[in-house]
């Protein structure tokens, strides 16, 4: 990920786990790829709330990951993540968080759900992020969007 502002040369690198405000890191809300930066492991299933989830291990693949290990209860009906619980190097738990899906997006003409609150608790303080995402759209970007040569 790299950001970037009128003024500047050249597009500034963001790390993953390069902190927002709060307790959001640039890779809770942007740059996690599950499939590519981490190895799965079915654990368990159980019920959050009602809701029969599958829990995962993902161990991290490589330094570039937001996170060197996380467990990820999934809900089996709605195939979505209900709730995550993010771990250090050293295997100390660091983060816990919860997610809505309020939102609807179409997905090949079908509507699926979509993020509209993420609750990021600290496990060792007290302190808590909420991100509302709202007014969503799904719009086709060109490949050139993403070279840096285009960005002036």
């Amino acid at each position: 990920m790299q950001m970037t502002k009128p003024g500047l040369k050249k597009p500034i690198p963001i790390s993953a786990r390069q902190r927002l405000s709060g307790q959001a890191a640039i890779g809770d809300i942007a740059a996690t790829n599950y499939v590519r930066d981490y190895n799965p492991k079915f654990l368990r299933s159980e019920r959050i709330e009602s809701e029969h989830c599958h829990v995962l291990e993902l161990t991290s693949t490589n330094r570039q990951s937001t996170y060197d290990r996380l467990i990820y209860w999934i809900s089996v009906e709605r195939q979505v993540g209900i709730q995550a619980e993010f771990y250090s190097l050293s295997g100390k738990l660091i983060k816990r968080a919860h997610y809505d899906y309020a939102n609807r997006i179409e997905v090949q003409g079908k509507p699926v759900p979509f993020i509209s609150r993420m609750r990021i608790d600290d496990a060792l303080t007290d302190a808590t992020t909420t991100l509302d995402y709202s007014q969503i759209r799904v719009k086709a970007l060109s490949p050139a969007e993403f070279e840096v040569s285009h960005i002036e």
